[in-house]
């Protein structure tokens, strides 16, 4: 299971995967969500853009720039052909949810692969 939003929402798929027995992967824009992710037996899935913390105000995601979308859709190319379930729960207030999974990557998945968007009412995938 891959979970991509790690706010609320996303903490919550992450502990109920991990309760049902999945290997469950995480990843957000705020690298300080590192520490919880690992504390509920996740694996914290970094993007290969240094220098970045994509935090805001009260520690909300921010839009990020287009170098860092680059790489974070590479990322996401590399790690969800690998994946039966993706989780995204990514939000940013008042805009509309980012898509982060782009056609080709999902055709990359394998057959029976499930994308659950819970940001689907704000934009997302």
């Amino acid at each position: 299971v891959f979970v991509i939003g790690v706010g609320v929402a996303g903490l919550s798929a992450i502990a109920t995967a991990h309760a049902l027995g999945a290997k469950v992967f995480a990843n957000d824009v705020r690298d300080a969500v590192r520490d919880q992710v690992k504390s509920l037996g996740a694996e914290f899935v970094p993007i290969d853009a240094e220098g970045i913390a994509g935090e805001g105000a009260g520690g909300y995601a921010t839009e990020m720039g287009d170098a860092f979308k680059a790489a974070q859709l590479a990322t996401y190319a590399r790690v969800i052909p690998d994946m039966d379930i993706v989780v995204t729960s990514a939000m940013i207030p008042d805009r509309a949810a980012p898509l982060l999974i782009p056609e080709e990557v999902v055709r990359s998945m394998r057959r029976g692969s499930v994308i659950v968007d819970l940001a689907a009412q704000t934009g997302g995938n």
